[in-house]
């Protein structure tokens, strides 16, 4: 028994060696959109399902999500976002501004989601931009 708690101990502990301090490299493409500059279906839980040219989605608290694209030039303000949400009583907003669930950054998309009384909920959603 302590050999496999030393074993689990010694495999966690290269993990957080091999994490700590690297770049975490871009979600992979897993999505056939030809006519998308960038793409992303993401649950509820902030997982993303499929994407295409995405740097990171985040779920920052109930309902509300960053999305980085790896394009730089995919800026809020500077693109027409297209959007749903995955389920029918749920309602998906983008702003065309730099939001403050996001930290203002200007390359961060922020979503909002909610439920039919106006109250953040989470939802899994699409975010597309041609």
């Amino acid at each position: 028994m302590f050999r496999k708690i030393l074993v689990a101990g010694s495999m966690a502990v290269a993990v957080v060696a091999l994490t700590a301090g690297t770049a975490i490299a871009a979600i992979p493409d897993n999505v056939d959109a030809p006519y998308a500059r960038a793409a992303v279906m993401v649950k509820a839980d902030g997982t993303v399902l499929k994407a295409k040219g995405v740097d990171s989605v985040v779920r920052k608290d109930a309902g509300k999500y960053c999305v980085t694209f790896t394009d730089s030039r995919l800026v809020p303000g500077e693109v027409i976002p297209t959007t749903t949400a995955l389920t029918w009583d749920r309602f998906v907003t983008v702003p065309a501004i730099p939001s403050s669930i996001c930290d203002r950054d200007p390359r961060v998309f922020a979503v909002g989601t909610s439920d039919n009384t106006k109250a953040w909920a989470d939802s899994g959603f699409t975010l597309v931009i041609n």
